[in-house]
């Protein structure tokens, strides 16, 4: 048995929330009024009903003002254009950003004239100007979203993001992230340095490598081969598919005695580092080889072992140098002992190394009493 009161407001939601205001206003303060029996009065007097109104310009007028502080208040700089692109709204930083001067931006301006200002002022020339009108009225027109960044020529760099309204409206904001593009361009540049860093480390430590060995090797947990790399073709003197899969012991090598592989084959099953293990190979064409090898063991993150990687050299001509000296000094021996010129050799800590046959006769002392020596040759000389 009650009456019902019901109204509809259409039309563009930004026109129509302060009309929905001004009604929920209106509507409440004269439901106020019934209850308190001043309903008949504020209904009948148009006096009433003006001062209702007028109340809810302020309280409008109030919120609009709350509201244009709140904006004003924002670090981004902030343009609303409506549905024909003439702006409506700017805040305080849209012209501290953008350097255009505040007496200038007047409402129902159109987009472009705002664009021509903001490039004029921004430093862009006349035919980048154009092109910034253009693309941007284009994008604005076909309302699509867009992203840039623009350098000024004082050297701050705005972030501007231009957004469709629901009403066909146009919002753009700008901020300043001079400050972030510095970060990111230092970051970029400490990330370069230390890129080129590790990269010279890594071609260093790849270069003192290949000095300091001929070849580099891995064996998996079952110390089988499984890959070589370096200068492994002309130096192993052999093909890579001799030793693949393939342990070390389950070679041709000799050189080794069996003392020597016992020890080696146990430093290997606890897993442990080598250096310099010795041994010999015939070559494919059937030369002796010599090699020496070096590895430590690989484990996994969880501790697990894994194999070993190393390096390998072969050294085949080192041995032979070394035994061109050995058998050098041989014959020099020979013919020190052949002379009847009393003759000994000293080291650098001044001990016998060599001591002739003539030597022995003249002084009654043979090379095993003196070789090794450091005293007793300064009596008798």
């Amino acid at each position: 048995g009650h009456r019902l009161a019901c109204f509809a407001i259409a039309g563009p939601l930004q026109a129509v929330k302060p009309i929905a205001r001004i009604a929920r206003f209106c509507v409440l303060s004269m439901l106020r009024a019934r209850q308190e029996g001043r309903a008949d009065e504020a209904l009948a007097s148009p006096a009433g009903l003006g001062q209702l109104l007028g109340q809810a310009h302020q309280t409008i007028e109030g919120s609009l003002t709350r509201l244009h502080d709140a904006v004003d208040s924002i670090e981004q700089g902030i343009t609303v254009f409506d549905a024909a692109l003439q702006l409506v709204v700017w805040n305080r930083r849209f012209p501290e950003l953008v350097g255009i001067p505040s007496a200038q931006l007047i409402r129902g301006m159109d987009l472009k004239d705002v664009l021509r200002l903001y490039a004029q002022h921004a430093g862009y020339k006349a035919a980048q100007t154009d092109v910034l009108v253009k693309k941007r009225l284009a994008r604005a027109r076909n309302g699509r979203s867009s992203f840039f960044e623009h350098v000024r020529s004082n050297g701050m760099v705005l972030e501007v993001h231009d957004r469709r309204l629901a009403d066909g409206g146009w919002v753009s904001t700008y901020s300043d992230v001079t400050r972030r593009h510095h970060a990111d361009a230092a970051l970029r540049l400490a990330y370069d340095q230390a890129e080129r860093q590790v990269a010279d480390q890594t071609k260093a430590l790849r270069d003192f490598a290949e000095l300091s060995a001929d070849w580099f090797w891995t064996q998996d947990a079952e110390l089988r081969f499984t890959s070589f790399s370096g200068r492994s073709t002309d130096k192993l003197r052999r093909t890579q598919s001799d030793f693949f899969g393939k342990r070390r012991w389950d070679m041709p090598l000799s050189g080794v005695t069996p003392a020597q592989w016992a020890d080696h084959i146990a430093a290997c099953e606890r897993h442990e580092p080598f250096r310099d293990f010795a041994y010999e190979i015939a070559a494919s064409d059937g030369t002796p080889q010599h090699y020496m090898v070096s590895g430590v063991p690989v484990f996994d993150g969880q501790g697990r072992f894994t194999g070993y990687r190393g390096t390998g050299s072969n050294v085949t001509e080192l041995r032979q140098a070394e035994q061109t000296i050995r058998e050098r000094e041989r014959q020099l021996a020979q013919i020190v002992d052949g002379s009847s010129v009393a003759t000994f050799v000293l080291d650098a800590q001044h001990r016998v190394t060599h001591w002739n046959r003539a030597c022995a006769i003249l002084t009654g002392w043979s090379a095993q009493d003196m070789v090794g020596s450091e005293e007793a040759w300064r009596a008798f000389f």
